[in-house]
């Protein structure tokens, strides 16, 4: 059996890269494909430290621990207007949305697709306050354990999806 060490990235964060695992068709070192069955590839540090925290602070709706978790200079890239929302702003509006309880902000199926020490990246189902519900891809740039920058691409669900929020 031959040992190689790296994986797709695409596997990185799934239960399948937990120790090591087979993967057919891997690429040895010395660049050739093996196609062998037998090809298995070592097992990666697939620790999430910064999605835990962040999933901890955000779940708990701790605005404390999000304040902790954003780096001072952080900013939030809104698509939608192409502006950017600081760091108070960020803490202003989730402080609200945390303190509703008539209508709370709701997150399910929160699962991290990446995370190095410079990126997390995951994939939530979002119900906001207003009722809207979105799929949304969170992407946080790190710099020493805390967020310096996030990005989002949110899809609207119809209330008919299966992954609709109630």
């Amino acid at each position: 059996m031959t040992t190689y060490v790296g994986s797709p990235a695409g596997l990185v964060g799934t239960e399948a890269t937990r120790g090591a695992h087979t993967m057919p068709y891997a690429k040895g070192p010395d660049g050739k494909w093996n196609t062998s069955s037998e090809a298995t590839v070592a097992p990666l540090d697939l620790s999430t430290p910064f999605f835990n925290a962040w999933g901890a602070a955000f779940g708990g709706k701790d605005i404390d621990a999000c304040d902790a978790l954003l780096a001072d200079d952080f900013a939030m890239a809104l698509h939608s207007s192409g502006k950017l929302m600081d760091k108070a702003k960020w803490l202003s509006v989730h402080t609200g949305m945390f303190a509703n309880t008539e209508s709370p902000l709701k997150e399910e199926k929160r699962r991290c697709l990446y995370e190095t020490a410079e990126i997390c990246v995951s994939h939530s189902f979002l119900k906001y306050p207003s009722g809207g519900v979105d799929a949304l891809m969170y992407v946080q740039f790190l710099r020493d354990g805390k967020c310096y920058k996030t990005e989002t691409g949110a899809t609207g669900l119809k209330p008919d999806s299966p992954n609709f929020v109630r």
